[in-house]
């Protein structure tokens, strides 16, 4: 009998195991309820990684990214700013505690 002319390579278990791992992570990512992409987490396993990378790669999702680190952004300025006046608060107190 003839060799064939291509043999598919041997796969570790600890390579199939973190591409499993990567598809899961993958798909819970999509259908977590903060995601930016919203699907159920059965149609995210229904898709194949190439279908989920390039989701992530795409320029939408970019945008997406964007706009929400924007949202973010503006939620913790007034954060930061209370932050600011907490320490001004703290160094009024302390000066004033040496005297």
């Amino acid at each position: 009998m003839r060799q064939p002319d291509f043999k598919y390579p041997t796969v570790s278990l600890k390579q199939q195991s973190a591409l499993l791992d990567s598809w899961i992570s993958a798909a819970v990512m999509l259908s977590a309820k903060h995601s930016l992409v919203t699907m159920t987490y059965n149609e995210a396993l229904s898709m194949a990684l190439s279908d989920l990378t390039d989701i992530y790669e795409s320029q939408s999702f970019k945008q997406l990214q964007k706009a929400q680190e924007a949202e973010n952004q503006l939620k913790l300025a007034p954060i930061e700013r209370l932050n600011e006046v907490i320490r001004g608060l703290n160094n009024v107190g302390k000066a004033l505690s040496y005297r």
